[in-house]
């Protein structure tokens, strides 16, 4: 399972964004039996747009061919999109 994470840095000991379409990076963990496989880090280039950062940081998101995304703040298009990519919320 892959899982997308809005994040402060780069670093798996980085802490959640509290804004999704603004975080300055989304760490993608990969998860086998409940384990970090492997992650990789994805700067989040819809931070500095003037609108429709969610929109664009879901599609960003669904580019990385995730099945969950953990974020504290979504706003609701950027929910919207997340739920038509098929990608669960937590």
């Amino acid at each position: 399972m892959k899982v997308g994470i809005s994040s402060t840095g780069k670093g798996l000991d980085s802490r959640i964004d509290m804004r999704f379409g603004r975080c300055p990076i989304f760490i993608i963990v990969d998860i086998d039996k409940k384990k970090i496989k492997s992650h990789e880090t994805v700067k989040n280039t819809a931070r500095m747009l003037g609108g429709g950062a969610g929109i664009t940081a879901s599609q960003i998101i669904g580019n990385e061919k995730v099945d969950a995304v953990i974020a504290i703040n979504l706003g609701p298009r950027a929910f919207d999109v997340l739920q038509q990519l098929g990608i669960e919320i937590y």
